[in-house]
């Protein structure tokens, strides 16, 4: 992807026009370190809106992980899922890592 490196780790908006579609990576908010009390913060958010709970074990480790071409990337290929699921008038679709585990809580 012909993004800089360096503003998606240290934050910035960049565009990109990417398999004739326009996009802004945004990446102003994304902090290099949390703190315990910043996590716990955002924990108590997702909480209020009903996450899914099990969610919450993945997030400390995702969200301190850098911002790099590979993750946008990553969002990217997500996105076309998500426009060809609609053009093809889907009613859901799901979406999943080349490395997804199914989590046991499940079932």
């Amino acid at each position: 992807l012909p993004l800089d490196n360096r503003t998606l780790r240290h934050g910035g908006l960049q565009h990109l026009h990417w398999r004739g579609v326009d996009y802004t990576v945004d990446t102003t908010l994304w902090k290099e370190s949390w703190s315990p009390h910043e996590l716990a913060e955002v924990e108590q958010r997702q909480a209020k809106m009903d996450w899914f709970p099990l969610a919450w074990l993945n997030f400390p480790k995702d969200v301190l992980e850098p911002q790099t071409l590979g993750f946008v990337g990553g969002h990217l290929s997500h996105v076309d899922v998500w426009r060809w699921a609609h053009a093809a008038n889907l009613d859901w679709v799901f979406v999943l890592e080349d490395d997804a585990l199914p989590n046991p809580a499940f079932g």
